[in-house]
């Protein structure tokens, strides 16, 4: 073996005792403190593994480094997520459902989190100053929208959407805001007569007010009197509701006209009559009137 081939060894032996040393020089309070595991290959020294990701633990297999969720997690799409047993564990309405070989909650609209904890609109949206004095900050599962819910003495203000102090206004009246602004409004079964809320009731299905001193009863929308009873009165889209002998009656209303069971419109000129034929708007003059270049004339 010549000097040559002999320098070049030893130079490699020196950088391999090196980087030993290095590797051996990690305490155990340097890798405490970064949060990482150690993988022991050679009685020598050991190799640093690097953190992985929110709720991961990072470990060696084959000499390669790897990640896997920590206890009570799964991966979900690439994401360590905590798993869930039954719907009780998961809050806002949320859902537990099975999802591959586990079960996850799956969260109503507008709520995020593991476990369905977090409101975005409580967090981030119109209802994120929605806390402490200025209101609580909820979820309505049947509504699907986040709510500020203020205590007795305070009212939702409808621009800053915070609960806020509301003067008391006149007896039989309650506080609210409009458009920023205080307003007052009758209690229930009271209505306003001359700046005044008086006691006014009616029938099932009537609103109550007054007329000039004079108490008024008339149906609620989307109801009709028959036989002076206020019944519920529903029709189709473009059509007007009536009563004929007891009889619900659903007619089309003005410029529109039935064609296959649907109340379409049907304009037409001065002096035209307009129909449908086979889903077509037919024109044609009225009776008296015959067509001239297009027009329907007098004759």
């Amino acid at each position: 073996m010549n000097s040559t081939v002999k320098v070049l060894l030893l130079i490699v032996y020196v950088l391999m005792y090196a980087s030993i040393v290095h590797c051996a020089s990690v305490s155990k309070n340097s890798i405490k403190e970064n949060q990482t595991d150690v993988h022991s290959i050679h009685s020598n020294y050991k190799l640093v593994c690097e953190i992985c990701g929110q709720h991961q633990t990072c470990y060696f297999e084959a000499g390669e480094k790897k990640c896997k969720c920590n206890e009570g997690y799964a991966d979900d799409e690439g994401t360590c997520k905590q798993v869930c047993m039954e719907d009780s564990e998961c809050q806002n309405g949320g859902s537990c459902l099975n999802k591959g070989d586990h079960k996850f909650c799956k969260c109503k609209d507008g709520v995020i989190g593991d476990k369905c904890e977090d409101i975005v609109d409580c967090l981030t949206g119109i209802y994120k100053d929605c806390t402490g004095e200025n209101g609580k900050c909820t979820y309505n599962v049947n509504e699907l929208k986040a709510e500020c819910t203020c205590t007795e003495d305070k009212k939702l203000h409808d621009k800053e959407h915070i609960c806020k102090v509301c003067e008391i206004c006149g007896q039989h009246q309650t506080c609210y805001f409009e458009a920023g602004q205080k307003k007052c409004k009758c209690n229930e079964g009271y209505a306003d007569d001359e700046g005044t809320c008086k006691l006014c009731q009616c029938g099932d299905n009537e609103d109550c007010s007054f007329e000039g001193g004079e108490k008024i009863c008339s149906c609620k929308p989307g109801y009709l009197k028959d036989a002076g009873i206020c019944k519920i009165c529903q029709c189709g889209d473009n059509e007007d509701c009536s009563f004929e002998g007891g009889e619900k009656i659903c007619s089309c209303k003005p410029g529109y006209l039935k064609d296959a069971g649907i109340c379409k419109i049907c304009l037409c000129g001065g002096n035209e009559n307009c129909s449908f034929r086979d889903g077509e708007k037919i024109r044609s003059c009225k009776t008296g009137y015959a067509k001239e270049y297009e027009i329907c004339k007098s004759k």
